[in-house]
């Protein structure tokens, strides 16, 4: 009896085990999958600030910051896509981060900004409250999410920054993930 329990045993550390290294493997396939901008050991990221959540961008991602402005309405848009932007002569959609992560409506702030990022062939325009910093980032320092894939896939995992705690997103999952329209609509 003893001999099939040391058995059970054995399967449920192997299996342990198993799971440990698929969960590694899954966080670093969604760094290497999630943006593919995110070069080498070491990526330079925008640190930014929605409500009280501290979230990160790879700064490769990044054009410009531009102060908020007033956006066009994009009918049957979901509650997080602020509206179309001009800039420059140039339409940008515009997402909420902040209404994207709570998953509801937000209303904007005199004092929000919007960064332009570029994600592949398309530029977006992303509400945040404050820019906190640029810094540099090891891939190393970074641990996987602690939420669901299906609940957040975009969060492409956490790391320590000044003692608090900020969310890596990745842009390519956020944007695919957030119901924009097309560059065409």
């Amino acid at each position: 009896m003893s001999k099939t329990l040391e058995g059970f045993d054995d399967e449920r550390r192997w299996i342990s085990q198993l799971q440990g290294e698929l969960d590694r493997l899954r966080s670093r396939l969604a760094l290497e999958i999630g943006s593919s901008t995110l070069p080498g050991e070491a990526f330079d990221a925008m640190l930014f600030r929605v409500g009280e959540a501290r979230l990160a961008i790879p700064l490769a991602g990044v054009e410009e910051v531009v102060m908020v402005a007033a956006t066009a309405a994009i009918p049957d848009a979901p509650p997080w896509i602020s509206g179309l932007l001009d800039l420059r002569g140039e339409a940008l959609v515009v997402l909420d981060v902040g209404a994207r992560i709570q998953r509801g409506q937000r209303e904007p702030e005199l004092n929000d900004l919007i960064v332009i990022a570029r994600v592949e062939d398309r530029r977006v325009g992303l509400v945040v409250q404050e820019i906190v910093d640029i810094v540099s980032v090891d891939r190393e320092e970074i641990a996987s999410a602690m939420t669901e894939p299906e609940e957040a896939p975009y969060v492409l995992g956490v790391f320590l920054h000044e003692d608090v705690q900020t969310q890596l997103l990745g842009l390519q999952p956020l944007l695919a993930l957030s119901d924009l329209p097309g560059p065409d609509s």
